[in-house]
């Protein structure tokens, strides 16, 4: 029922794209925009709502790898010392 549709649409992408990206545009047009534009809006929705500063671009993985390890250096440096007389009984 709903699987000819999209059977339709893979078959065009693969064997005619250009009537394929004919059949998208006016629905992307629908949605707000190509995928670039709508993820874009979906960014700046997501940083709003957090109310972050607005970025042009998210952040790296290395920027995540290194926010964390910096979190987990500066937990081990706040770490309790063990009392010693609790230790030694």
């Amino acid at each position: 029922y709903t699987a000819a549709p999209i059977a339709s649409d893979i078959l065009s992408w693969l064997f005619d794209r250009d009537k394929a990206m004919a059949r998208l545009e006016p629905l992307e047009r629908e949605w707000g925009g190509d995928i670039d534009t709508r993820m874009a809006t979906q960014w700046r929705s997501f940083q709003a709502a957090q109310q972050a500063p607005v970025l042009s671009v998210p952040a790296t993985p290395a920027d995540v790898e290194g926010a964390t390890t910096n979190v987990v250096d500066s937990a081990v440096a706040n770490q309790i010392e063990p009392d010693p007389a609790v230790a030694q009984s």
